[in-house]
């Protein structure tokens, strides 16, 4: 069977289509996935430089008004189970692969850490108060109170000490 004879009232319809592109969420586009790493790397870690579980955690809290509320009450002492919901994106991978790409950041082994061209970055980004306005207000709250001992107790599970 054809589709001439299955449709019949179809026959010499001509069909347009027009890409009108696809919205992508702000947290799945490369360049605020960067930024965000960026600040994360600037205001809340030493020496601008984390290991990349402590990145993924960050990263997961930073991007929903939960996440945040979750990691701050974490830090702050009024959450004492570490089995936070944390979710490994892949995503941040590649991000950390385009950031190290552009000069951005830099990548050792399982730490990543902000460039010089980096640190300008985020400075750039702090001089814009619109920019990322919830997600920096949460990373100068939390400020370098998630250490990375902090992070390798919420990735094992383990209570704190």
């Amino acid at each position: 069977m054809t589709l001439d004879a299955e449709f019949p009232e179809l026959r010499g319809v001509v069909a347009a289509f027009s890409d009108r592109g696809t919205v992508v969420p702000g947290d799945r586009r490369p360049i605020w996935r960067l930024a965000l790493v960026a600040l994360v790397l600037f205001v809340s870690s030493r020496g601008a430089k984390s290991s990349i579980w402590r990145l993924h955690i960050l990263d997961w809290a930073a991007r929903t008004a939960a996440g945040r509320d979750e990691l701050l009450a974490y830090t702050q002492g009024r959450l004492a189970s570490p089995y936070l919901g944390v979710r490994y994106d892949p995503a941040l991978q590649r991000i950390i692969v385009l950031g190290d790409a552009e000069g951005v950041l830099s990548v050792s082994g399982r730490t990543v850490s902000l460039t010089e061209r980096g640190k300008r970055f985020a400075t750039a980004l702090l001089d814009e108060p619109t920019v990322l306005a919830e997600e920096t207000a949460f990373l100068q709250k939390l400020g370098k109170a998630f250490l990375e001992r902090s992070a390798e107790d919420v990735a094992s599970g383990r209570a704190r000490t």
